[in-house]
C-alpha cells in the first residue's frame, strides 16, 4: 500500500509504486493561507518526494489554520487532510493609512497628502522611503530618511506633480482602467521585512481641442455682423470652466459671451461673431483661458469691405393688411462703386421665401456704377386651399 507522511512543505512515497497526485484541495476558508497552484498536481516516484508550496500573506495578526485535502489517482489511499498553521507577530512600526487614494488629479498639478506612520516599540527606529524610480520625477516624499520616536508617530509630507511625461515613465504603474498605482516602501532599521502603502490616483490631461486653429471670415462689410461657427472638445476626466477672455472689441463669442464649462469628453458648438467697424485687412487671436490657467490662441483673420451693392432700406414693416387687399413699398438698390471704375457692373437676385404673398419686380437686375434701381414690393396677402383644409380639419 502506500502511505503520505508529512514533511516541511511536501510528502513522501514509501510504497513500491509510483504515485499520480491529484488536486489538492483547500477544504477551510481561510484567504491568508493559500497554495501554490503550480505544485498542486504532480506524480510521485516510489520512495521520492513532491513538494508542495505553501503561501502565508497574513492580513492582520492572530493564529491561522486552514486544511487541505490530499488525494491520489491510484484509489488505494484515502483522502489525506492536512492542516497548516500559522501565527503573526505584529510589526513597531506601521502605516495609519496603507493606500492613499489622491483620486482625480491633472497634469502639472500639485497634490499633496500626509504618510503619518506610528512607533509601538519602546525605542526609537531610524526608517526610510523608497519610491519607485520610473515615479520619482512626479512623487516626492519629504523628508525620505527620519527617525520615530519610542511610542510615538512620524509624519512626512506627499508631495505629487504628475508631469506630461508620467504616462511614458510610469507605463507599467499603469492599469488598464487608468488607475495610476504607485507602490512604496518603508525601510526600517533592524526589521527584514519593509512596510508597503500605495499611492493611487487618476491622472488626467488637461487639454481643450478646437475644432479648427484658424478663424478665416473672410470679407466682412462693415455695415453687418459675420458669424463663424466652431467646437471645442474637452479631453479631461473633471469638467472644466473655460472663458474667452482676450477677445477684441469687434469680436464676439456666444452663447453667454465665451464664458461656460464643458464636461468630461463633451464637445460644445460654439459661434464667433465679428463686426468690422474699419476697412481693410484685420489679423488677431483669441484666447480661451480655463479656471487652472492653461491658454489656448486661435488665429483670426478678416477684410473689411464696404459692400459694392447697399439698400436703402434694410426693414420693411407692412401693415395689417385684409385678405384680397394689397400693400406696396419700394426701396432701392446702389452700386457704390465709382463712376470711374468700368467693367464693375453688379448684378443682383432677390428670391422671395417660398409661402409669402410677396411679389419683387424687378427681382433681377444689373445695376452700372454710381447708378441705383428702384424695387417695389406688393404684399397681398391670400387664403391658400391647404389652410382651408387644415382649418376644416381642426
Amino acid at each position: 500500500g502506500s502511505k503520505f507522511t508529512e514533511k516541511t512543505k511536501g510528502y513522501t512515497q514509501e510504497g513500491d509504486m509510483p504515485v499520480q497526485l491529484n488536486e489538492i484541495v483547500k477544504s477551510s476558508h481561510n484567504p491568508d493561507i493559500t497554495l501554490n497552484t503550480s505544485t498542486i498536481r504532480g506524480f510521485i516516484s516510489p520512495f521520492s518526494s513532491a513538494f508542495v508550496e505553501v503561501l502565508y500573506n497574513p492580513r492582520q495578526v492572530s493564529h491561522h489554520t486552514a486544511y487541505f485535502t490530499v488525494t491520489t489517482s491510484d484509489g488505494y489511499m484515502d483522502p489525506v487532510t492536512v492542516a497548516v498553521t500559522a501565527r503573526t507577530i505584529d510589526l513597531p512600526v506601521y502605516v495609519k493609512n496603507t493606500e492613499i487614494q489622491l483620486k482625480y488629479c491633472m497634469l502639472n498639478r500639485l497634490y499633496q497628502d500626509s504618510v503619518i506612520l506610528y512607533n509601538t516599540a519602546t525605542s526609537a527606529l531610524r526608517i526610510k522611503f523608497e519610491i519607485p524610480y520610473s515615479a520619482r520625477d512626479h512623487l516626492d516624499i519629504l523628508p525620505q530618511n527620519g527617525v520615530i520616536q519610542a511610542n510615538s508617530s512620524f509624519s512626512a509630507q506627499l508631495k505629487f506633480i504628475p508631469l506630461s511625461s508620467i504616462f511614458c515613465d510610469c507605463q507599467d504603474l499603469f492599469s488598464e482602467s487608468q488607475l495610476l498605482s504607485i507602490p512604496i516602501k518603508v525601510k526600517v532599521a533592524d526589521q527584514t521585512r519593509c512596510i508597503p502603502f500605495t499611492v493611487s490616483a487618476n491622472v488626467s490631461d488637461t487639454n481643450l481641442s478646437f475644432s479648427t486653429d484658424e478663424l478665416n471670415f473672410g470679407c466682412c462689410s462693415i455695415y453687418e455682423s459675420v458669424q463663424l461657427p466652431f467646437s471645442v472638445t474637452n479631453h479631461c476626466l473633471l469638467p472644466q470652466i473655460f472663458g474667452f477672455i482676450s477677445v477684441p472689441d469687434f469680436v464676439s463669442i456666444q452663447p453667454n459671451d465665451g464664458f461656460g464649462t464643458i464636461l468630461p469628453g463633451e464637445t460644445l458648438e460654439l459661434n464667433a461673431v465679428i463686426h468690422l467697424k474699419i476697412l481693410g485687412a484685420h489679423e488677431f487671436s483669441v484666447t480661451c483661458t480655463t479656471e487652472i490657467g492653461r491658454n489656448f490662441s486661435l488665429t483670426c483673420s478678416a477684410t473689411g469691405v464696404i459692400p459694392h451693392l447697399d439698400v436703402s432700406h434694410p426693414i420693411f414693416r407692412f401693415a395689417p393688411t385684409a385678405l384680397g387687399d394689397i400693400r406696396r413699398a419700394s426701396f432701392y438698390i446702389c452700386n457704390n462703386t465709382p463712376k470711374t471704375d468700368i467693367n464693375q457692373d453688379k448684378s443682383y437676385h432677390i428670391i422671395v421665401p417660398y409661402g409669402i404673398d410677396l411679389t419683387v419686380s424687378p427681382s433681377i437686375g444689373t445695376i452700372s456704377p454710381g447708378q441705383r434701381v428702384r424695387v417695389q414690393m406688393t404684399f397681398g396677402p391670400t387664403l391658400r386651399k391647404e389652410e382651408v383644409e387644415r382649418r376644416e380639419f381642426l
